[in-house]
């Protein structure tokens, strides 16, 4: 089950994270991961923060405290998702080009049924959702200060994709994972 969750935090308190999310505290990075046999760079900046590296796509990223504004916004979160969180990936989209390829968050370091809630700010983007037993996919809009929450049986049975668009301001979203 996925929820969609507009207008999760206050939008002074979402503002005030996006700036925080952008500015020189986090260390972004891009990496390049192996699609298809071939080494490729990520259309998009990512920052990894938990207990433990984590590898996808042949690229590991190593672990790393989580950072005071996302260490505040941890408890929120894990009280709406109703379960703990251990790491978060950030993924900054500069522009319209940046994107996430359709994948499933099901990789071992994420354990047999993983939790994942993502909080979105920023430019919305189209989000989808396609259940592997089933072609037809979901779209929504991720729009400023929105939060999605998958439960435990979804990362694995259904792969998602932020799309590029032609025209784009950043965005940046936060991926929590149990």
């Amino acid at each position: 089950m996925v929820r969609l969750l507009p207008d999760w935090m206050a939008p002074s308190l979402a503002d005030a994270l996006f700036c925080e999310l952008r500015g020189e505290q986090i260390p972004w990075t891009q990496g390049t991961t192996v699609l298809f046999g071939e080494e490729r760079r990520e259309p998009r900046l990512t920052a990894w923060f938990g207990e433990s590296d984590y590898t996808y796509s042949g690229r590991t990223m190593r672990a790393a405290a989580w950072p005071a504004c996302l260490a505040a916004l941890r408890p929120l979160v894990d009280s709406a998702a109703g379960c703990s969180f251990n790491a978060v990936l950030l993924n900054l989209y500069r522009d319209g080009r940046d994107s996430m390829g359709m994948h499933s968050d099901d990789e071992p370091e994420l354990g047999r049924d993983p939790v994942v809630a993502s909080l979105s700010l920023g430019q919305p983007r189209t989000f989808v959702l396609q259940p592997k037993k089933n072609p037809r996919a979901s779209e929504a809009l991720t729009r400023w200060n929105s939060a999605t929450a998958a439960s435990s049986s979804c990362p694995a049975a259904a792969s998602t994709t932020t799309a590029m668009v032609s025209r784009s301001s950043p965005r940046a979203a936060a991926s929590a994972s149990t």
